[in-house]
């Protein structure tokens, strides 16, 4: 019987040696390194920022109508925005004399009456009030006097980023 011939490559695994598996799996991880330190966490925070006071608005429009009478205003509710990295919800039992900076309330979710931004960079351009009547829709006085000509605009921004809340004037609708 005959031996079948031996072919030189039978010997022979294909496949990479060790050292080139190790060299690329270094490359790898120095350049996802790279990657995660070039990942800019501003926009997680002008989102996550946005979401809070879009959150602390609905919170206090809420409570508005939940709170009102059904034919007079005596609650008010509402947010003041008294810096660009602070702001504070406020309550007022009659709305013809409401002093939001006497009537804050501890916000949802916070430790402190006063929510300031600074820490995390953040800032805001609504500088004022936001409150809102039985109806859930928007003033821009703590009053309700003054009606809206317009939506409200809020950016929310840290460093090049933002993010836009915005109240819409008839309907109190917040995005």
């Amino acid at each position: 019987m005959r031996k079948p011939p031996v072919s030189p490559n039978r010997f022979c695994v294909r496949g990479f040696t060790m050292l080139e598996l190790v060299v690329v799996l270094i490359l790898l991880g120095v350049l996802s390194a790279v990657a995660i330190a070039r990942v800019d966490r501003g926009s997680a925070n002008a989102t996550a920022w946005s979401d809070t006071i879009k959150a602390h608005l609905r919170y206090a429009q809420m409570r508005a109508m939940n709170f009102g009478p059904l034919y007079e205003n005596h609650h008010v509710w509402g947010v003041n925005f008294p810096t660009t990295s602070t702001y504070y919800i406020f309550h007022c039992t009659t709305a013809s004399s409401c002093n939001p900076a006497t009537n804050q309330v501890l916000a949802p979710g916070s430790e402190s009456i006063v929510i300031d931004m600074s820490g995390d960079g953040v800032n805001v351009n609504a500088a004022g009030i936001v409150a809102f009547d039985r109806f859930g829709r928007p003033s821009s006085d703590a009053t309700l006097s003054t009606e809206l000509t317009s939506d409200i605009g809020i950016t929310v921004s840290y460093g090049s980023d933002s993010k836009g809340v915005t109240i819409v004037r008839e309907s109190g609708l917040i995005q």
